[in-house]
């Protein structure tokens, strides 16, 4: 992976015509050492992981909160749009991408019925992660208010690192499912929680601000200077369906690199009307859910022959490009990966070095692009060290 990465940033210095240097912005923005400086996001985290033991503690100061916020959910799980039956909008079934011997896509499957006997205890574990967010919430906006960081700002930043925090939680499931030294395989998704993670978020700001749940005056007054239109979109978005939808993104981006990693290429794609007119919209949801990759340019999942992913013409989130991206090489080389499973260790890479050249070595892209310069000789040092495998 590190060889690759160092491709990577050579190949985009060419397209750039930096030569050697990486080409990066150099803009400083004073927000964002205050920011972290603050610790907003260790904050956040911190109340969230508090909020656990107190959700064991009944008479908790926080026990108002947490009641109010489960209310608002079972207020909200629901999409009572349309004339059929109420569709559960926080739950997902998981899904199995499979691949056959030559890593051609070989279908789908919606396990509806494994959701269905696991329902209670995934409607409690995820009130549970929401609950905690809300204190989590109000640690953050403490933190904020003695930096003096807008609640604008406070907003944007947790509302993207819970999609962010959703990215790590997929590596870790996915990495181990991805098949190892071929490419047959059954990869399971576990449904996201992030839709639900975000809208919550954006009703809690709103009871806050209209005064619907206890909370200190100073964190009320801090909320009541968040812009009421940036509020208001984000309430739209969700009513509308378009926040479902972007809670869905890291998981298609997922499943498309995985697919272009393991065929080479995207399945073929089938529109959504044509499943809906074949199987009728409560079967051809989780299908249309499942194969949503396909209806990507698969230029979205080759971001190393373009290197189209930053400048103000930039369509693309470039962190979800990048983390479809990586796991496209990832899926790609495990696929081709012979050693026995956990054959790896320190003394397994290097004959013979210390524990410095071996950080070195892992860190080896990172520092260069920090350097802003890119060592083509970066392997020289290491080749002597490395094993030889048979």
């Amino acid at each position: 992976m590190t060889e690759r990465a160092n491709a990577r940033l050579a190949a985009y210095s060419a397209d750039q015509g930096a030569g050697n240097v990486v080409p990066r912005p150099k803009y400083f923005d004073e927000q964002l050492v205050a920011i972290l400086e603050a610790q907003l996001l260790l904050s956040f985290i911190a109340g969230h992981e508090v909020a656990h033991i107190l959700q064991q503690v009944e008479d908790a100061p926080s026990f108002e909160m947490f009641a109010w916020i489960a209310n608002r959910y079972q207020e909200l799980r629901f999409d009572n749009s349309g004339d059929g039956p109420k569709r559960e909008r926080f739950l997902l079934p998981e899904t199995l991408q499979k691949f056959d011997d030559n890593g051609r896509p070989n279908g789908v499957a919606t396990l509806g019925s494994k959701m269905g006997r696991r329902m209670h205890a995934m409607i409690s574990r995820l009130i549970s992660e929401i609950q905690a967010d809300g204190l989590g919430l109000l640690a953050a906006s403490d933190a904020a208010i003695e930096a003096n960081i807008p609640a604008d700002t406070l907003f944007r930043i947790l509302f993207m690192a819970l999609e962010y925090t959703e990215m790590l939680m997929m590596l870790r499931r996915l990495l181990p499912r991805l098949p190892r030294g071929m490419k047959r395989a059954a990869i399971a998704y576990e449904g996201t929680n992030l839709f639900a993670r975000q809208l919550m978020l954006v009703r809690l700001v709103r009871g806050i601000r209209d005064g619907e749940t206890l909370v200190p005056k100073p964190i009320r007054a801090f909320w009541k200077s968040f812009d009421p239109a940036v509020l208001k979109h984000y309430e739209t978005l969700g009513r509308e369906g378009r926040l479902e939808q972007y809670g869905l993104r890291s998981a298609v981006a997922a499943r498309g690199g995985i697919e272009v990693g393991l065929f080479g290429a995207l399945g073929q794609h089938v529109p959504a009307a044509e499943r809906i007119k074949k199987l009728g919209p409560l079967l051809a949801g989780g299908l249309i859910v499942a194969e949503a990759h396909r209806g990507f340019d698969e230029a979205y999942y080759r971001a190393d022959e373009h290197f189209a992913w930053g400048g103000a013409e930039a369509e693309a989130d470039p962190v979800l490009m990048g983390f479809a991206h990586a796991l496209q090489d990832m899926a790609e080389l495990v696929a081709t990966e012979t050693r026995p499973k956990h054959y790896f260790s320190r003394a397994s890479v290097l004959r013979d070095g210390s524990d410095a050249a071996f950080v070195e070595f892992l860190r080896s892209t990172r520092s260069q692009v920090f350097r802003t310069e890119i060592n083509p000789n970066w392997m020289a040092g290491f080749e002597e060290m490395l094993r030889s495998y048979p």
